[in-house]
């Protein structure tokens, strides 16, 4: 046998390799703990000690599936191991707050880039934020931010799915998806005609029917918030007026009010 990763497994090398072993893991040496445990057996419950140090070890490195193994086998050695349940809420805290802040992330990167160029960055959200919704199945802003990445990635089912149950759970949640339709989408319209509602309802009614339901609508419409209120800027920087500003947007103004005008025929 290989005295280098294997050990005399009597209960007092047991003990004795533990104490060398978790001075490796207080001096940081993650790998160095990993490696000299992976030829243990433990598979008594008097090493899950053992069990619980390797799973802390791969924890430290971001493992996280590898150190939840280590943490169910001791449970199922012993599920009422006073030691190994509290690691296992102690794992899921620091697993729950690495998919938050790497699906945040994700997710903040995709808004900026947009539909279109960010759509890597929606998948990775996703990736990381679904995990965390296993963990915490009814937390609203976390099914918000899956909700945001589904509607951007054109999942309109799982989206659809992900609103109801984020209702269910809170009737009165402002959604950030929804937050992005009312606020940030008629900046040049809202320049351009500042008091007259009815042309800002013609705009938000032909966005909210005829672009937002489909991929390419969505796209333009995250451009169209993106770059807009750039536009704004620059037109108070050089004194464009908001008369200035109808007249250059007065054919989608007319094609949003005949649209508009349409739906209220067909109700």
């Amino acid at each position: 046998m290989d005295g280098r990763n294997q050990v005399n497994y009597g209960l007092n090398s047991v003990e004795l390799n533990l104490a060398s072993l978790a001075t490796l893991y207080e001096e940081k040496r993650y790998g160095d703990v990993i490696e000299k445990l992976r030829g243990f057996p433990c598979d008594r419950p008097e090493y899950i000690p053992a069990l619980l140090l390797m799973a802390k070890a791969h924890l430290e490195m971001k493992e996280f599936k590898e150190s939840e193994k280590s943490i169910d086998k001791a449970l199922r050695m012993d599920p009422s191991n006073p030691n190994a349940v509290s690691f296992k809420r102690t794992f899921l805290e620091v697993k729950f707050k690495a998919l938050i802040k790497g699906g945040t992330e994700f997710l903040k990167k995709g808004l900026e880039l947009g539909a279109f160029l960010g759509q890597s960055h929606f998948e990775k959200a996703v990736l990381c934020l679904e995990q965390a919704l296993e963990i915490s199945p009814k937390d609203p802003v976390l099914l918000d931010h899956v909700y945001t990445a589904y509607q951007f990635l054109g999942l309109r089912k799982k989206a659809s799915e992900t609103r109801s149950l984020l209702y269910s759970v809170d009737p009165n949640f402002k959604t950030m998806f929804d937050g992005l339709k009312t606020q940030g989408l008629c900046f040049l319209a809202g320049y351009a005609y500042q008091e007259n509602e009815a042309a800002i309802s013609d705009f938000k009614a032909f966005r909210r029917k005829i672009l937002l339901p489909s991929l390419l609508g969505r796209r333009l419409v995250t451009l169209y918030a993106r770059w807009s209120p750039m536009c704004v800027q620059i037109a108070k920087q050089f004194g464009i007026s908001p008369r200035t500003m109808r007249f250059l947007l007065s054919p989608f103004r007319f094609m949003a009010s005949k649209f508009a005008a349409g739906s209220v025929t067909a109700q």
